[in-house]
């Protein structure tokens, strides 16, 4: 999983879809997956990092993999599926470069995620279930060994619903909802679907193929169709 951290760029006057056709997940490009779902700000003094991990990128991954089974994906998706995973990374930039990095406990409490208008809650290490804890004991010297100082400070927090009244999780990546994400004054709105999980559309016009959760074609002001099977 060696990639680039990469922020999500999209066109605010194409039109978006909420329906469209599912891509298999072994079909998903994985970088496509890092960039929607990995946000930065673009403040210069200070560094803002925020990794939403749906449990589709588990399915995705997994699914590319050879060396992993069905029987062994399937544990780990049944393992977070009821659970947010979020990795995120805030510091200060110097003078002359330097990063100094906010410690887990101060990301740990800038950090807020908002699904369907509803506050999501930090579950504490303590109380989640020792394999998840040890699932992401893993995770975490291998972020460092990826990214070095940088890595060693992404700092990992889990999310559930408030209350079981509210059961709003898991996330539907598949969905039209909003989900919020905050990190001190680092805010981020992030439309779904995501587009990487949707077969792309095509232009009847020129047969070219554009973005699932689009509507209209950018060029030709024309309705996209699905792709034929």
């Amino acid at each position: 999983m060696k990639k680039k951290i990469a922020l999500f760029c999209s066109l605010y006057f194409i039109i978006i879809s909420i329906s469209g056709q599912n891509k298999k997940f072994e079909e998903v490009s994985i970088d496509d997956f890092l960039t929607e779902t990995q946000y930065g700000s673009d403040n210069a003094d200070t560094i803002d990092i925020i990794w939403w991990i749906p449990t589709e990128y588990w399915n995705v991954v997994f699914s590319q993999d050879p060396t992993t089974s069905i029987s062994d994906t399937e544990d780990i998706v049944n393992l977070v599926k009821d659970y947010v995973f979020v990795m995120a990374l805030k510091g200060k930039i110097g003078t002359f470069g330097g990063i100094t990095y906010d410690d887990e406990n101060i990301v740990r409490e800038q950090l807020n995620v908002n699904y369907m208008n509803t506050d999501l809650k930090r579950v504490d290490n303590d109380n989640l279930n020792p394999d998840i804890v040890n699932f992401l004991s893993m995770m975490k010297p291998m972020m460092k060994n990826m990214m070095g100082p940088m890595g060693e400070n992404m700092q990992f927090i889990v999310f559930e619903s408030p209350d079981r009244k509210n059961n709003v999780i898991p996330i539907d990546p598949y969905s039209s909802e909003t989900i919020k994400f905050e990190l001190g004054d680092f805010k981020k709105d992030v439309m779904l679907p995501l587009a990487c999980l949707l077969e792309e559309k095509v232009c009847p016009e020129t047969d070219e193929e554009h973005n699932g959760k689009w509507t209209f074609c950018p060029y030709h002001g024309v309705k996209l169709v699905d792709k034929k099977q």
